[in-house]
């Protein structure tokens, strides 16, 4: 046999006792009962996540389920449904063009829209753009503008200065937008 018996006396056989316990004392302290809490925590996060998922659900059946306010949507809330459309796009083009011109300092402050009427298969929808940048940046801006795919045209552009030198301006600009109606 390769393993000999060895016989140890009882101070050893109590050292070594000593030793095995203050070994899996500090297994269970520094491994296991980290790990242990980790193990809570993650279940606490599970059961959470679900509640959470089980509240959403409900409430998305809610909103599924239920009823509109009203059956018929008004000539004007279908008009206000296309006028707020009608501006996103507009502003997403219009912030697309800004996003090259970047390193020149030019910001949109603002984008409102005024009136809109229609004609010959048009909307025509007034936009106010409020910006401040380089007195050249905002031609560029413009350049921009007429060689994109939008349908615009200035109606008017007041520009004042920031700084000396025109190299800070505020400029508002008034243009009018259109987009091919949809029978």
């Amino acid at each position: 046999m390769i393993f000999k018996k060895i016989r140890l006396s009882k101070r050893e056989s109590y050292l070594t006792s000593a030793f095995i316990v203050g070994v899996l004392f500090l297994f269970q302290h520094f491994w296991a009962s980290p790990k242990s809490l980790e193990l809570k925590k993650l279940e606490v996060e599970v059961v959470t996540a679900r509640n959470t998922l089980a509240k959403e659900q409900l409430e998305f059946k809610k909103l599924a389920t239920r009823a509109p306010a009203s059956q018929s949507v008004t000539a004007s809330q279908r008009l206000l449904e296309k006028y707020l459309k009608s501006n996103e796009l507009f502003s997403s083009v219009v912030t697309g063009l800004v996003e090259n011109s970047k390193n020149e300092a030019f910001i949109i402050n603002k984008i409102t829209s005024d009136s809109e009427s229609t004609f010959s298969g048009y909307t025509q929808t007034l936009y106010k753009v409020e910006v401040e940048a380089p007195f050249i940046a905002i031609g560029k801006f413009l350049e921009k503008l007429e060689d994109s795919a939008l349908l615009t045209e200035v109606d008017s552009i007041e520009i004042s200065r920031i700084t000396e030198e025109m190299k800070r301006c505020k400029a508002s600009i008034k243009l009018y937008s259109y987009v091919a109606r949809h029978p």
